[in-house]
């Protein structure tokens, strides 16, 4: 791509997202709170005062990976490493289930498929489903060119019938492309003992969906991670790993354990290079897994009036949602509806120092015990 005119893209979604910034509404407090409530849990490594800023570039490349689809010659700088021109061509005849993570420009996978006239079902949400449809739709047939009615299907993840429109495709022919770091799929929008399991992941565990690796087992399709990273300038390389071979391994609960844990381990490698490329740490909340509460210890805290406090932003948030002021535990993402004169007393304890003077001391206590509280 040119570069003055992928220049003009980076230019647009800086606007964006530093006028985003810059009236710092409730929807983006929110979701920097939470988003830092993740990397607190599960990139423990990472300073809390970066938290803001990898927040940001979340958002700048969730925009850029929106607007690069537009562009046809943003294919010219993408590279593909761990996969042959022999290894693509297959796919045209034996299909897989491409897995592949919200990271980088992950639209530019599908993109590929298509210029290579691969064919491939494209698993998605309601929501997407509902909002893009007719784009995508679009989209591909400008990148398939003549092979746009034959070679591409788009599922619903959330259908009742999803799993069941799945083997189908790949009875026909088609590979399929699932993002297995959504928080949707298999019929049903919520996370359950029966289609979902509990894997390590980066510092902690997650729940995990087992659907992707069930559906490998039943219709003996091999898996294969793929994950798109965004380097720079119209630069990205899709990585892709080594397949998951469900012909291994005859047990399908053991297969499926191993298969989903392999899976998350594959982008736990790139997340640890860069956790701003990873668009589901906006919603990592929902299927993370919290350590249990604890009870504060009942303890007196003796303070003197001339000390000086301030928040602990590094263990706790604060946001609004509908009208109700919150106070956001990171550890565990537990949340707490606080009066608004104390969300307006933390809040300017956040921006500078306060002394135990301003609170009445059964108050000023409570918020020193919890750890809400700190001193200078």
């Amino acid at each position: 791509m040119n570069n003055d005119k992928y220049a003009c893209i980076v230019t647009q979604a800086k606007k964006e997202i530093d006028q985003l910034i810059k009236h710092s509404n409730e929807l983006y407090k929110r979701q920097a709170a939470i988003v830092s409530a993740s990397l607190t849990n599960y990139f423990p490594s990472v300073s809390s005062h970066d938290h803001t800023a990898l927040f940001e570039k979340i958002l700048f490349i969730q925009r850029i990976s929106f607007l690069e689809q537009f562009q046809a010659s943003i294919l010219n700088g993408v590279t593909l490493s761990g996969i042959t021109s022999s290894d693509l061509f297959q796919l045209k005849t034996k299909p897989a289930i491409l897995c592949t993570f919200h990271y980088g420009s992950y639209r530019l996978i599908n993109m590929v498929l298509a210029t290579h006239a691969i064919p491939f079902a494209l698993v998605v949400s309601s929501s997407v489903l509902a909002k893009q449809r007719e784009g995508i739709q679009k989209l591909y047939t400008t990148y398939a060119a003549n092979n746009a009615q034959t070679t591409f299907k788009i599922i619903d993840a959330e259908s009742p019938t999803s799993a069941l429109q799945m083997l189908r495709a790949i009875k026909q022919g088609y590979s399929l492309v699932v993002y297995i770091d959504g928080n949707t799929g298999a019929g049903d929008p919520t996370f359950s003992s029966s289609n979902c399991l509990t894997i390590p992941f980066l510092a902690k565990a997650i729940k995990a969906r087992k659907g992707v690796a069930t559906l490998s087992h039943i219709a003996n399709v091999p898996i294969l991670p793929l994950v798109s990273v965004w380097k720079h300038a119209g630069k990205s390389v899709l990585y892709f790993g080594v397949r998951i071979e469900p012909a291994h391994c005859k047990d399908r609960e053991n297969y499926v354990q191993r298969a989903t844990t392999t899976l998350f381990s594959f982008i736990a490698t790139y997340l640890h290079q860069d956790p701003g490329q990873w668009e589901s740490l906006l919603y990592l909340h929902k299927f993370a897994v919290a350590e249990p509460v604890l009870p504060f210890s009942l303890r007196k805290v003796d303070c003197n009036p001339n000390d000086f406090f301030r928040f602990n932003s590094r263990d706790f948030g604060l946001f609004m949602l509908e009208n109700n002021y919150i106070l956001l535990m990171k550890k565990n993402y537990m949340s707490f509806m606080i009066p608004p004169a104390l969300y307006a007393f933390l809040q300017q304890s956040d921006q500078q120092i306060v002394t135990a003077t301003e609170l009445n001391p059964a108050q000023f206590n409570d918020l020193m015990m919890a750890g809400v509280l700190i001193n200078t």
